[in-house]
């Protein structure tokens, strides 16, 4: 039996070496783990300066942070490890969230206060570093997702995935502006926060209006004009959007066990109701790519070789080639007595280190390339499940 190799694999060119991607995911986890083992939640010797409901804030946060966060740059940052193109799924939902918890973990304490003592400033370094994680992961993560990566949205289904997603934003908008109003026309909050804390809460609603939600009106957008080039995007959004609802949902869990005059009953109904639709709006989108899922295996096949006998399954048809997405991969044939070694169409750059043959390739479903059999090795194409 001949053998072949299979350059690429449905995924996009990295602007940054794989190796700078794998130690920023794991630095990550580390800072965010560190952060939250020296706070409020086990150690408690990272003190913020910031009032005590915050602080509870801060606990509930710091939880979902080390059984989720943590947990996701771990996994992104083992399978990127391991040359797994799944691990972008993963890396893709950090980057805004990392940023969030060092411009709200950094700034949001009230320095100025002399009524707040802690020892904060001691442990900047971390948010810092928290940044600089951030913007890695953003840039050399983006680049990895393709076209091809997209779901195949159908007109109606997209619509009303768009329009659902439209009004959760609005939903989240209007709560933040409700807020600023408050302000802006008596000084505070219904509940109290921002005389306690005003610098957190400018932080967290410079964050979220200001980069957040045009974020995710922009993504929806683009998912709705162009879909394939906006998945990326709207993936990025979606993954702060879990983690932020995730984290505010655990927070105001620990606000009410303690009996924070600050908690607000009505919060404790609408954020996990976002929560829940936000998660619901992530899955919808990476639905089709866990083992088993119907529309991984309808997008994808695995490549094989042989040669004499070419056996052709029922679903082959009349038909000898099969259908990829242009530069996902190509086959290379490269037993001793092919004629030919030459790579097909739609080939990754020489460069690119060749993948082990018979691995599962995925998302190949769009016209662009053909593969036929040579004069002595034959390819079979196979459908798999990812």
């Amino acid at each position: 039996m001949s053998a072949t190799e299979l350059v690429g694999e449905g995924r996009g060119e990295g602007l940054l070496p794989r190796g700078v991607l794998v130690v920023a995911a794991f630095l990550g986890a580390a800072v965010v783990a560190t952060m939250a083992i020296l706070g409020p939640l086990v150690l408690d010797i990272l003190h913020y300066r910031t009032s005590q409901s915050a602080i509870w804030q801060i606990t509930g946060g710091d939880a979902v942070n080390l059984l989720l966060i943590v947990p996701v740059l771990v996994i992104g940052g083992i399978l990127l490890l391991l040359r797994r193109d799944a691990a972008k799924y993963f890396l893709i939902l950090a980057p805004i969230t990392l940023f969030s918890l060092a411009l709200e973990g950094g700034v949001g304490n009230e320095w100025g206060n002399p009524a707040y003592t802690g020892n904060a400033e001691r442990f900047v370094w971390l948010y810092i570093v928290e940044i600089i994680v951030a913007l890695i992961l953003l840039i050399g993560t983006l680049p990895l997702f393709s076209e091809a990566d997209a779901p195949r949205f159908g007109k109606r289904g997209l619509r009303v995935y768009v329009a659902f997603v439209t009004l959760l934003l609005v939903l989240f908008t209007f709560m933040w502006l409700g807020e600023l109003y408050e302000v802006t026309t008596t000084g505070n909050t219904a509940s109290g926060s921002y005389a306690s804390s005003p610098v957190a809460f400018w932080a967290v609603r410079f964050m979220d209006l200001g980069i957040t939600i045009p974020l995710g009106f922009l993504g929806m957008y683009l998912l709705l004009t162009r879909p394939e080039r906006a998945y990326a995007l709207v993936l990025l959004f979606f993954g702060f959007f879990v983690t932020m609802g995730t984290s505010v949902t655990a927070m105001g869990l620990v606000m009410a066990v303690n009996h924070d005059p600050e908690a607000q009953g009505g919060a404790l109904v609408i954020f996990p109701l976002l929560t829940i639709l936000a998660w619901a709006g992530l899955l919808y989108l990476v639905w089709d790519k866990p083992p088993g899922s119907r529309r991984a295996s309808s997008r994808s096949i695995n490549a094989r070789t042989t040669c004499g006998t070419w056996p052709r399954p029922s679903w082959w048809a009349a038909t000898t080639w099969a259908t990829c997405s242009p530069g996902s991969f190509s086959l290379k044939a490269k037993s001793p007595t092919a004629r030919s070694s030459a790579p097909r169409r739609g080939q990754w750059p020489a460069r690119r280190r060749p993948i082990a043959s018979g691995r599962r390739i995925s998302t190949l479903s769009r016209a662009g390339c053909k593969f036929t059999g040579g004069q002595t090795t034959r390819t079979e194409l196979l459908p798999v499940t990812l």
